[in-house]
This record gives C-alpha cells, structure tokens and sequence, in this order.
C-alpha cells in the first residue's frame, strides 16, 4: 500500500470517528464557525521561481467551504496564471478541544501562462488533493495562538495547448501527470475571535526531476523541495445568532 493510500484510509477513519464535535477553521489557523458564519482573507506567498497573490470567501458550520481566486507571476521569465479552487473539510476534535484533527479535499484550476516562452502556446494546471492537519489552540479571552501543520497528496495535471497557428505547423498537445507531496507549517494569531493574521511555510517535494519524463508536472514557480513563506489576513464577520 503507497502512502496515498494510507493518508486517504486516515482521513476515513477521521471522519467516522464517533461522539467528536465537529468546528471546522481552526487547523485553517482561524477562529472557528461557531460564531461566524463567513470568512474573507487575503494572502501572499513567495515561491522559488514565482510570487503568488490571492483572496478567498469561507462559509461553513460542522463543514466549512473556501472558494479561492487568485495569481501567480514569475517575473524573470514574465509568465502568469490565474489560479481557481475549492477546498473542503472539517475540524475533528475530543471533548477538551486542545487538539484539532482536519480532514481536507481541494480541486485548483490554473489557468495560464499564455504565450510562454516567446510562443503561442497555452497551459492548464489541474491539482487535486486529500490530506489531514492538526492544531493546538492556545486560548485566551482578546487573543489566541494556533499553531498548526498539515500535510496533503496531490495529482497534478498539466497540458500543454497550442495555438491554432502551432497546430498547423505540427505542434503537438501534451498532458503530463505527476504525484507529489505538500507539506505546511503556520502559526494563526487571532484577535477578538474576528480578525486573524497567519504567517506559514510550505514545502512541496515528490516532484519528477529536471531532465526525467513528466519533468513539467509541477505546480507553477514550484521547484522539488521548495520552502516557501507566505501570510494571510482574514477577517470573520456574519455573527450567529444566540
């Protein structure tokens, strides 16, 4: 058995798990939908070859829901993707509520780059992936810390389509698939249960290596082992009612 098989059987058992209250967004390093109905955030991270730039709406209660939008530019090379994707999950937690374990399934689309390279070519990445985190809330009445990390596999498709102009000069289109591994580690620091500041490292690793079939089977400004860094700001609003 690989270990996506083994993540996905985690998951699985996570979620059937008995008697545990479900309060989805704190492993997101965010003050939880018990209280809110709505998240809206905004983030920035750097990668090795690419700055990334993005907003997200949540909404959720036992399950939460983030439809996220955003861009990826690569400055040296002038290459840009616009990036969609959804993201599900919950947060699963024992009756002290001191540790959160978070089940999570995403879809991304990225549209992008265009006219790569000096050519007329076209890409589409497509991401899909499950993993699990965990978070340990630190609690006080005005602020709160929750330290968090988590971990996902992810499938990646990437094509390449060529200009109309290319096919008939013979150029071909292409897909390649890859599996790969992204790992997360931030530190959500919350004020007054509504605004949230979260700064976070990513690492990415499993990727194919230069030079080997699927070499370009990567997420975008993403290279094997790439640490980046990244901050988010969200502000939680839409009160429940008591």
């Amino acid at each position: 058995m690989d270990h996506s098989h083994r993540l996905a059987g985690v998951i699985g058992a996570l979620l059937v798990l008995p008697a545990r209250p479900l309060i989805s967004q704190t492993c997101a390093g965010s003050p939880s939908f018990s209280e809110t109905r709505f998240r809206a955030a905004a983030s920035f991270a750097s990668y090795a070859y690419a700055t990334a730039l993005g907003a997200s709406f949540s909404t959720g209660g036992k399950f939460y829901a983030t439809f996220s939008g955003g861009t990826s530019y690569d400055r040296e090379q002038d290459a840009r993707t616009y990036d969609l994707s959804l993201t599900g999950g919950a947060d699963i937690t024992d009756n002290s509520a001191r540790i959160y374990f978070c089940p999570l399934a995403l879809l991304s689309i990225s549209l992008g780059p265009y006219d790569y390279l000096l050519s007329q070519t076209d890409y589409r990445y497509i991401d899909v992936a499950v993993g699990v985190g965990v978070a340990v809330p630190i609690r006080s009445s005005r602020f709160s810390m929750i330290p968090g990390m988590g971990g996902r596999v992810a499938r990646i498709r990437v094509s390449r389509i060529p200009s109309e102009a290319e096919r008939q000069q013979g150029v071909p289109q292409w897909t390649q698939s890859d599996t790969y591994w992204h790992f997360s580690a931030g530190l959500g620091f919350v004020f007054k249960q509504t605004l949230t500041i979260k700064p976070e490292f990513t690492l990415v690793t499993g990727l194919v290596p230069p030079g080997e079939p699927n070499t370009f089977a990567a997420p975008f400004g993403r290279d094997e082992n790439d640490l980046s860094v990244g901050v988010t700001v969200a502000f939680n609003f839409g009160r429940r009612s008591r």
